[in-house]
């Protein structure tokens, strides 16, 4: 269960939310090492790999004015499966 601050909503990424976030990651990345590293189709690309399911593997966190602001990941592709991966922003 997700606790949020009043008013932030949290759910599973959909594919109308990739620009969204590769917006968001590209601000993080430029913030932090002054490069924008993401692109949409290279996203998508990698969340289309087989056994990867943003409905179950994915939580992104949007403000009321549909500003995205958070961002979560866990892989967990590869049998057997004892080293799951977790990214979020």
């Amino acid at each position: 269960m997700v606790s949020l601050p009043e008013g932030l909503v949290a759910r599973p990424m959909r594919r109308e939310d990739v620009e969204k976030a590769v917006e968001m990651f590209n601000a993080c990345t430029q913030r932090l090492i002054g490069v924008s590293m993401e692109n949409v189709e290279e996203d998508l690309a990698m969340w289309s790999q087989l056994g990867f399911d943003m409905e179950t593997d994915t939580l992104v966190v949007f403000t009321p004015g549909g500003q995205l602001v958070g961002y979560a990941e866990l892989w967990d592709v590869a049998d057997p499966h004892v080293r799951p991966f977790g990214w979020a922003r």
